[in-house]
């Protein structure tokens, strides 16, 4: 028969493929018949999202709603009805696959863990290649420290911490059973700065947050911890499916000044201290936050009391007195929204006798800086105070800042 176009959708009774056509004794005439199908088995594509293999009603007697079951009626005396009918049935792989962020885990100051999963499903009646690939396309001013995968049939595997411009290589002509899942793990360890002033190839210092620009919340390239995966079911090297995910880090400043010294008394002085806390992430942070004196010996602590703006803090609204000489925490598991920024005023009653020998110290005062270390001066020296903010909860101090300022 000559080539020709079928008519879609199929017309009821099927496709007439040849009418009247006379056949000569010992003869043999063929049809081809291509025929070029989608398969969607996802949710709201229609039909019952599932593909039924070849022979499921009638064990080994393949059924019409099955698979790729195809029917052909010969009608030899022209009466409309088939005299001979035949059919045949092929069972198809559809493979798919879905990739989610299980896990961000901070293991370090400014350091985390990201854990993607991905899930290659075959939903079809037949087995099926596959090849997965995993690009990530962070922001500039995340740092891949390592990377690892494993899956339900690969053992853990370390990865380029650079990965190639096509992505890593997952999976490479991967078979796949009919009905079955293969499970991938992925591991990705970075480090974010953005406080490195423009180092070369360190990034730009501004966090570009998923969805920034209306991208929606799978986010694109460049921003937060954006990902994609590759799926090729033919092996021609071109992507037959993408996925992509995206997730946001946080990442905590502190910033503290001396405010003012006002004298109270002959000897007696108020001291005040800003300190601020700021999240230029892109996610929520947790913090703890200490204040620790680390005065001139001269120069002793009469009182101590502090006001913030951080919600369901004791010193919001305050003031809140503190206990002792410090260090004094201001601050505990405080939770800092993307953008945000928590203020903290410390004040500090002191008060300095450099005449009496019996009076604390040595009666030599020393000035913020004169030691060298510039005008926020080092412990011993003056006013001198710290602040340190613990980023992670393991009771380090990730981030310091100083401040100091000098008694008449």
């Amino acid at each position: 028969c000559a080539g020709s176009t079928l008519p879609l959708p199929v017309p009821t009774g099927g496709w007439l493929l040849l009418e009247d056509q006379d056949i000569s004794p010992d003869n043999t005439h063929c049809c081809t018949i291509d025929i070029e199908v989608d398969i969607d088995t996802s949710p709201l594509s229609g039909g019952d999202n599932m593909v039924t293999e070849c022979g499921t009603a009638v064990p080994g007697d393949p059924s019409p709603g099955e698979a790729l079951y195809n029917e052909s009626g010969l009608d030899l005396d022209d009466d409309g009805t088939p005299d001979e009918v035949d059919e045949a049935c092929e069972d198809v792989f559809d493979l798919t696959h879905d990739k989610t962020i299980s896990n961000i885990m901070e293991t370090g100051h400014n350091t985390f863990c990201v854990t993607y999963n991905i899930a290659v499903d075959n939903n079809g009646t037949a087995p099926g290649f596959y090849d997965l690939s995993d690009l990530p396309q962070y922001d500039q001013d995340i740092t891949i420290i390592t990377a690892n995968y494993s899956s339900s049939i690969h053992p853990n595997t370390p990865l380029a911490a650079s990965p190639p411009a096509t992505g890593w290589i997952l999976g490479d002509d991967e078979l796949i059973p009919a009905g079955v899942s293969h499970i991938y793990e992925l591991v990705v360890c970075v480090e974010i700065n953005l406080e490195d002033d423009g180092a070369v190839d360190a990034g730009d210092d501004i966090y570009q947050a998923c969805g920034d620009g209306g991208a929606g919340a799978d986010g694109m390239p460049g921003q937060g911890l954006y990902n994609q995966s590759f799926l090729d079911t033919n092996n021609d090297g071109t992507p037959d499916e993408t996925d992509e995910v995206c997730g946001d880090l946080p990442y905590l400043t502190l910033n503290k000044e001396s405010v003012s010294v006002t004298q109270i008394g002959a000897r007696d002085f108020d001291v005040v201290y800003q300190i601020t806390v700021c999240n230029i992430g892109g996610a929520t942070g947790i913090y703890d936050l200490t204040d620790t004196p680390g005065f001139d010996d001269d120069v002793v602590v009469d009182g101590a009391r502090y006001t913030a703006d951080t919600p369901s803090n004791p010193g919001n609204p305050g003031p809140t007195t503190l206990s002792g000489t410090g260090p004094w925490t201001l601050a505990d598991d405080a939770s800092l929204a993307e953008g945000g920024c928590h203020a903290y005023t410390l004040f500090v009653d002191v008060s300095m006798d450099l005449t009496d020998a019996n009076s604390p110290g040595d009666e030599s005062y020393s000035e913020c800086g004169s030691g060298g270390n510039g005008a926020d001066g080092s412990p011993g020296e003056g006013l001198y105070n710290t602040a340190s903010l613990d980023t992670n909860n393991d009771g380090i101090q990730d981030v310091e800042d100083d401040a100091c300022g000098d008694l008449p």
